[in-house]
């Protein structure tokens, strides 16, 4: 679902931060521009314009399903006859003889030429193995779904309040995916839902967003997750 992406704030400095990170993106080629409020509002009618600034924008972002799309790549990529080990857990991955590489798995050793490390959250870890260090921690990262009364069927952009950190995203099928994520959440493995999440969100989620504020979210229905994070919240691409 190609709706966009809105990044939102209220805030004189943080325009500047977003600003500068547009010039950068337009120098690489990238579409993305600044908008202002009326038009904020206008793709996004959920977001509460008063003392808003305006919002980067990127008309090519989206989501889409996990799952449906990784069950799309194993399809395309067992046409070509790759090979899929499932539940096979990487062991080590050492220097072979001729430059291969040998990677060790719970499902038998495998030689390669390349190995591509697409480990997430665990990317730091298996670069451990081949005594890299790569700046990739697992941090927790809590949402909730929220059913929606009344609302518009269409899509509209994920919205990221940059100022409080809460992001919003309508659901296909209806009501709204929020989350919001705690700066100071250290790294770890926890994937259960922080029980302090749902009133960080409470309290946050007015300020762009006020139209949910009293919408009940029924813990049930939150999730939480490991995001690989790094220190600078860019993916880690290239050759070591």
């Amino acid at each position: 679902h190609q709706t966009g992406y809105l990044l939102l704030t209220g805030r004189a400095q943080t325009e500047v931060e977003l600003r500068q990170a547009l010039a950068l993106q337009q120098e690489m080629g990238v579409g993305s521009e600044w908008i202002e409020p009326a038009a904020v509002t206008a793709l996004a009618p959920l977001v509460d314009g008063r003392g808003l600034r305006g919002a980067a924008w990127h008309a090519r972002d989206g989501f889409l399903d996990p799952h449906e799309l990784v069950a799309a790549l194993a399809q395309s990529a067992r046409s070509r006859t790759v090979e899929i080990r499932t539940s096979a857990r990487v062991t080590s991955i050492a220097r072979a003889p001729h430059g291969h590489l040998e990677v060790g798995t719970t499902d038998g050793a495998v030689s390669a030429d390349w190995v591509v490390n697409a480990a997430g959250a665990d990317a730091g870890a298996v670069a451990a193995m081949t005594g890299l260090r790569l700046p990739v921690e697992p941090i927790r990262r809590n949402l909730a779904f929220i059913q929606g009364d009344g609302e518009s069927p269409n899509l509209i952009p994920m919205c990221v309040d940059v100022d409080t950190g809460v992001l919003v995203r309508r659901e296909p099928s209806g009501g709204y995916v929020v989350a919001y994520s705690d700066p100071n959440d250290r790294p770890g493995r926890e994937t259960s839902v922080d029980p302090r999440f749902l009133e960080a969100l409470a309290e946050r989620i007015g300020n762009r967003f006020p139209s949910l504020e009293s919408a009940p979210v029924d813990p049930r229905q939150c999730w939480a997750g490991l995001y690989p994070e790094t220190p600078d919240h860019h993916a880690v691409i290239g050759e070591p």
